[in-house]
Parts: C-alpha cells; structure tokens; sequence
C-alpha cells in the first residue's frame, strides 16, 4: 500500500492509523500542521466530527488542521452534447451514491467548517475549488471512475448491492462510463472543499 522505503526521503514514514481511534503517545501535540485528505468514503455521517477532534490531539498548541474532501455525492456531468445523453456514466453515479448511502457515507462536506468551529478551532477559513479545469478532466473522471468501482466492488463484497451480481458487472460498467466520457467528451465535476483551522495556544 505504501511506496517502498527505497523511494523516500530519509525524514518520511508512512503508518497505519484508524482516524477514529487514539493515536500512540509519541505522536500526540507534535504538529504544527496536520493535512487530512479525502474521507468521504471512508467516514460516515456520525464520524466526522470524533475524526476531527481526534487529528487535533496531534497538534501542538497554535497548529494548524487542514482538511481537503470533495463533495463526491454532488458530482454532476458536465459537457454532455445537445440530444445525447450520458447513461451510463449517470448509472454509474447514481449507484455511486445509492452505495454510499445505503453504507452510511451521506456526509454534507459543507458543513466541515461548523465541525472545526464547535470542535473548538479558531480563525477557521474555508474555500471551494471546483473541478472543473480543462486541463485536469481526464484526471478528475478517472479519479471519479476508479472512486466508484471501488465503493461498488466494496458494497458487493458486504453484500449490500443488489443492482450488481457479480465484479465483472462492476468492470463492464467502469468500461461503458469510460465510453461515455470518452465519445461524447464529457466529464465530471464535483466542489473540493479545503476547511483550515487553528488550535488554541
């Protein structure tokens, strides 16, 4: 899962850590900044809040949290052209956010800055980045792409997917949302939100 020890910088390591359970010791009021990067398939609605209070204990007084998710459940299409229409990339989102919900991630990204500002961070600032460069869409409908093969494959496995049968469904489908994309030179779109917050000295 990690890249191998050879590649990195001597002052790197990686670790595993669930985000919802105490971190060890030596890891606790170390850090002036702490990044959290795209939990919205990981955390569900009731998680957010006890995450966010957990990656402050890492903090040193006066650090900073920054947290950077995307709202993946308000994903659109965008470019599709006049009297076509995208289906199979609207299938694969719709049951894109069917999955999510029927797993329990319905998490509202828009309302990380009120978690930060309850969970007692200070001079808390929040801008939304839309997806919606034209350089970056190839980028942004795999990441899309990939995002839901993987929520569908998980689903299937926890037998929480009664739409899919089998994982070759799941790949034909990632094949035919490609398609979609790639004929009609459409793409998806979705808001990243990246949420800043201080702990108190």
């Amino acid at each position: 899962m990690f890249p191998s020890k050879d590649a990195l910088p001597a002052n790197i390591a990686f670790h595993h850590q669930n985000l919802l359970l105490p971190f060890p010791d030596e890891y606790i009021g170390k850090y002036d900044v702490v990044n959290v990067r795209v939990m919205v398939v990981a955390l569900s609605s009731n998680e957010w809040e006890p995450a966010v209070r957990n990656m402050m204990t890492l903090l040193k007084p006066g650090g900073y949290l920054q947290w950077i998710d995307c709202a993946a459940h308000d994903c659109v299409i965008k470019g599709v052209p006049e009297g076509k229409q995208a289906s199979n990339a609207q299938r694969g989102l719709d049951l894109f956010r069917k999955t999510l919900n029927t797993l329990g991630k319905t998490s509202n990204i828009a309302i990380l800055h009120s978690i930060f500002q309850k969970s007692g961070l200070v001079s808390c600032e929040e801008e939304i980045c839309s997806l919606d460069n034209p350089e970056t869409r190839e980028n942004v409908n795999l990441a899309v792409v990939v995002g839901i093969q993987h929520i569908l494959t998980a689903a299937f496995k926890l037998h929480k997917l009664d739409e899919i049968q089998s994982i070759d469904q799941i790949m034909e489908l990632k094949e035919a949302v490609l398609g979609d994309l790639h004929d009609m030179s459409c793409y998806f779109c979705y808001d990243v939100y990246v949420v800043v917050g201080r702990k108190l000295d």
